[in-house]
């Protein structure tokens, strides 16, 4: 993926026009190492170790480091779940060189497996404007962990519960600019509390029709977004 290539074509059109995400929210996003930063604002993230390119002596480790036998490794930069995999401490080495070399010049990181992810799923939470919209649940399809539509994860519209919306409100208040929209992923950790999986600013999916009144809200946010600009 040329991110590079990317940025510079942002950057050409904030140059000649209002851009919503603003182009520095952008930049911070589309490394998940914004998880960091927002960590130390106080919203709880999915524990995260941060390898740069990973090695096969890296991701043993972590097994140790985390004290665990299931492990999840993705890419910094990355969407929809590409190159993301579950590994276990049981693994043959073989095939973790295998998944090594997918990440040859690419970041990565590793992150407990979250067990509710299958049982349960992973909530989303939409921001318009910085105000809640709707919440969705996306369920795992049978023989796999990713939670994307495009691995084939069942999607159900969800009432949120209290606290997911406390978490959801917290993860939004914690960034330094407002944004027009925003999708917000958490999963329910073993102490039946949330943790912030992923936060999407840069062209997330919206599910817009998993809410009848999702759209409307959606219009009124872009139309005070741009009447304020």
């Amino acid at each position: 993926n040329d991110i590079s290539g990317f940025l510079d074509t942002l950057s050409h059109i904030d140059q000649q026009t209002a851009m919503a995400n603003p182009l520095p929210l952008v930049r911070w996003n589309y490394r998940k190492t914004y998880l960091q930063d927002l960590e130390e604002k106080g919203v709880k993230i999915v524990p995260t170790l941060w390898l740069g390119e990973p090695q096969l002596s890296q991701i043993e480790s972590c097994f140790e480091l985390l004290a665990l036998d299931e492990l999840v490794i993705k890419p910094v930069i990355g969407a929809n779940g590409e190159d993301a995999y579950r590994i276990f401490r049981s693994d043959k080495a073989e095939r973790l060189e295998r998944i090594v070399e997918r990440f040859r010049g690419r970041d990565g990181m590793v992150q407990p497996f979250m067990p509710r992810i299958l049982s349960e799923g992973e909530f989303s939470l939409f921001y318009f404007g910085g105000e809640f919209s709707h919440a969705i649940l996306k369920k795992p399809a049978a023989s796999e962990f990713r939670s994307q539509e495009e691995h084939g994860a069942e999607i159900l519209a969800v009432n949120p519960e209290d606290l997911l919306i406390e978490r959801g409100r917290q993860a939004i208040d914690s960034i330094a600019t407002e944004p027009l929209y925003a999708r917000v992923d958490f999963v329910r950790d073993e102490q039946e509390d949330f943790r912030l999986m992923e936060m999407e600013l840069i062209e997330p999916s919206m599910y817009l029709r998993m809410d009848s009144a999702a759209p409307q809200r959606f219009a009124h946010a872009i139309d005070r977004w741009f009447s304020r600009s």
